[in-house]
């Protein structure tokens, strides 16, 4: 029996992926298509988790009770309300308008 690759890759590899991901995520919010991602029907990403690279935490299940806030006509949701209240009192570090 073959050995599961994900076991077999250099630790290396896990412990670049956060660098080697940073550079796309940057593009990504410079572009502002982070404003409006949306993962899956009924999901969406947390601006201020996906600023602070906190990659577990960043998909959103959108349901009625989701912190949300709008600006500037869009709809941005939240993991939690701690998040919300970090977004509400400084929106520009989290997304670019």
């Amino acid at each position: 029996m073959l050995p599961c690759p994900v076991v077999t890759l250099p630790r290396a590899v896990f412990l670049l992926a956060p660098l080697l991901a940073a550079p796309v995520l940057a593009a990504c919010r410079a572009s502002g298509a982070a404003d409006s991602i949306r993962v899956a029907p009924g999901h969406a990403i947390c601006p201020v988790c996906q600023a602070e690279g906190d990659l577990a935490c960043e998909d959103v299940t959108i349901a009625a009770d989701t912190p949300r806030s709008e600006r500037h006509g869009t709809a941005y949701y939240f993991c939690s309300a701690d998040c919300k209240r970090a977004f509400d009192r400084d929106p520009e570090r989290f997304v670019s308008r």
